[in-house]
């Protein structure tokens, strides 16, 4: 296993961070260029960022990252964080990189006195599966919904509307 360092991410790294995020993309085959170098300066630094991310380093060089976010589960009236992104390239899988990632995550939310870290996965990624199994993360079936506010025809359209005029 090689020495594998995990740091909260600056502003330096978003060029390095962009590829690894098109990487993530690509390989969920998810829409590539959303979160770009521009977004990522824009929501992931300043005063008040939307999110956090966390860089692991092998001999200096990025090889993977975790963007988080801050989220409340109402059910157990519970803070925790939304692990959005895990991501270690290929070629630097099985060095620990993504372990010391979620571990790191992990940390974060102790730190914030958060009490869980949540995140999910593609179906027929088999892979993720058993790294999170190894991990000690519960497993739990859900289907996860969308509601894209400036398309979805109706109900958030009609939603809007109805504040409207009430």
């Amino acid at each position: 296993m090689s020495d594998v360092a995990v740091r909260p991410a600056a502003i330096e790294d978003v060029p390095a961070l962009a590829l690894l995020v098109a990487a993530l993309r690509a390989h969920q085959k998810d829409p590539i260029g959303h979160l770009n170098e521009a977004a990522l300066r824009r929501d992931g630094f300043g005063d008040d960022p939307e999110f956090g991310i966390l860089v692991a380093e092998r001999d200096r060089r990025p090889i993977g990252y975790a963007l988080f976010t801050e989220t409340y589960e109402p059910g157990f009236a519970a803070r925790g964080l939304y692990l959005a992104d895990l991501y270690v390239r290929p070629d630097a899988r099985r060095t620990g990189a993504g372990r010391a990632l979620v571990q790191a995550v992990a940390a974060e939310a102790r730190r914030r006195q958060r009490s869980f870290v949540w995140w999910t996965s593609l179906a027929a990624n088999a892979d993720a599966h058993a790294f999170y199994a190894a991990l000690g993360a519960l497993t739990h079936e859900v289907r996860a919904h969308v509601l894209i506010l400036d398309s979805s025809p109706s109900v958030a359209v009609a939603g809007a509307a109805g504040r409207a005029s009430a």
